[in-house]
């Protein structure tokens, strides 16, 4: 039932973008297009912040999380990464509590940053200081 109607929506998906390649495809590249691939480029990205050299067999420490006011009201809490894995389908707004609850006082404290940035300079550039394993 849920692969036929993925399988559903892309192709709608396909439609559409055929349509509007067809329409113009020159704005179709630039204002469908590259924010397509931007998007792409930037969930791979925060995806190996979140993951990278963390205990992918463990049940609390398999991601970073990034617990800062700011960046989780720009990504809507994706910041709170453990929760989110834990509990897929719990509303955004709830994640905060349930990771002070459940995920903060079970997981290895490193692996908890309040600042996006010092997490990508400690992850990608001291290496000899890189956190998770």
């Amino acid at each position: 039932m849920l692969y036929r109607r993925v399988q559903q929506e892309r192709g709608v998906l396909f439609v559409f973008i055929a349509v509007i390649l067809f329409l113009d495809w020159q704005a179709t590249l630039i204002y469908f297009g590259v924010p397509w691939l931007f998007g792409q480029w930037g969930i791979v990205t925060i995806n190996l912040l979140q993951h990278q050299d963390c205990d992918h067999a463990s049940v609390f420490d398999h991601s970073r999380n990034i617990t800062g006011t700011f960046n989780n009201w720009l990504f809507l809490n994706n910041g709170f990464h453990t929760a989110h894995h834990l509990r897929p389908a719990t509303h955004w707004s709830r994640l905060p509590e349930f990771h002070r609850e459940h995920v903060e006082p079970n997981m290895r404290s490193e692996l908890n940053h309040r600042s996006m940035l010092v997490c990508i300079w400690k992850q990608f550039f001291c290496v000899g200081e890189r956190q998770g394993r």
